[in-house]
């Protein structure tokens, strides 16, 4: 309440996270995870180079689309492969090595040759539920 006894209409917006990956499925150029509270995140192989990250928050994908990617482009199936560790699950193109983390689907990915870490989630995937807009505003840190 402020100080004119009105009661103050601030919407208080929580983030949240991924659970702990309940489990994780290759199917064809992708792994798809499935955490205990039904976030979804793939991973597709698109090339050796670039691997693509969707994530869903209500325990399935809508439509696929990206600003990342042009509708055109036609990525060339690579092999890769999945392998599950004690803390993580690896992807690893011949390029490229991903860990993706058991306990938060947080992503660290680095050069498979050199080991050098190229990119690692800071808060990583994480939204707010927003009932003004009817949905989820998403966020991504890194």
């Amino acid at each position: 309440m402020n100080e004119e006894g009105v009661i103050d209409s601030v919407v208080r917006h929580q983030e949240h996270y991924p659970d702990a990956i309940e489990h994780a499925t290759k199917e064809g150029d992708s792994v798809f995870f499935q955490t205990y509270n039904q976030t979804l995140l793939k991973v597709q192989a698109v090339t050796d180079y670039i691997l693509r990250f969707r994530y869903a928050t209500e325990g399935y994908f809508e439509k696929d689309f990206s600003y990342g990617i042009s509708k055109d482009f036609e990525g060339s199936f690579i092999d890769f492969s999945l392998e599950e560790k004690q803390d993580c699950y690896e992807i690893t193109t011949k390029v490229l090595r991903c860990c993706v983390k058991k306990r938060n689907a947080k992503v660290v990915i680095f050069d498979r040759e050199t080991g050098q870490e190229l990119n690692r989630d800071e808060k990583g995937f994480h939204w707010e539920n927003h009932p003004n807009y009817g949905g989820n505003i998403v966020m991504m840190s890194k």
